[in-house]
């Protein structure tokens, strides 16, 4: 039986945060993967950081880099609309697992 004392909760939320950011980077690093290129300075502007208690967050902070995200009849010679939403879709699913796996990583210690 587990019993739940502030070091287990603290392990969980430390485990939990890293499992959040660790995803986060994998989504930004997918995401550039369909960044659409030109100087390459809107794939240079992404970032990943900490936003609050258990929360990460992608950041492409280029001027113009919401328009060229939403811009779906916009043509790219390389890359594609909706870069990071894409990315977050196709990977919540490893993230989820990444946190899960972290989490039982720091209940087993």
């Amino acid at each position: 039986m587990i019993e739940f004392n502030d070091r287990i909760v603290d392990e969980i939320e430390t485990a939990l945060n890293d499992a959040l950011m660790e995803g986060a980077e994998n989504i930004a690093a997918e995401s550039k993967k369909n960044v659409p290129e030109d100087t390459g300075e809107l794939k240079e502007s992404c970032k990943v950081e900490a936003s609050g208690h258990l929360e990460a967050e992608v950041i492409y902070d280029a001027v113009y880099a919401a328009r060229i995200h939403e811009d779906m009849n916009m043509r790219h010679r390389k890359g594609q609309a909706k870069f990071l939403e894409d990315a977050f879709n196709n990977m919540a699913g490893s993230v989820g697992k990444l946190a899960e796996g972290k989490v039982a990583e720091a209940i087993r210690e």
